[in-house]
């Protein structure tokens, strides 16, 4: 019992770790790109307004579905522009 709250507490650590590290590299990046990357004619990037939101995040099957509906509306909407083309001949 003890070890497994031991495990737990160690893994809470190590993801708030990694989390940290996550905004500190998002932080870096914007700052090095702001001052060593970005033209004069481009915006500043923003460091981000508000914490990431983990519960919106999609999955990649998600994104995998949304990806394969827009091809199909795009291969129907194709398939009208076609039709409507041969229709004026």
């Amino acid at each position: 019992m003890y070890m497994d709250k031991m495990k737990i507490q160690k893994e809470l650590e190590n993801q708030q770790a990694w989390l940290q590290g996550l905004y500190f590299y998002d932080a870096l990046s914007v700052s090095l790109y702001n001052y060593f990357g970005r033209k004069e004619t481009q915006p500043a990037q923003n460091y981000m307004e508000s914490p990431i939101d983990f519960e919106h995040i999609k999955s990649k099957e998600e994104i995998e579905r949304e990806q394969q509906l827009e091809m199909e509306e795009r291969i129907r909407e194709r398939n009208r522009q076609i039709k409507a083309m041969l229709n004026k001949k």
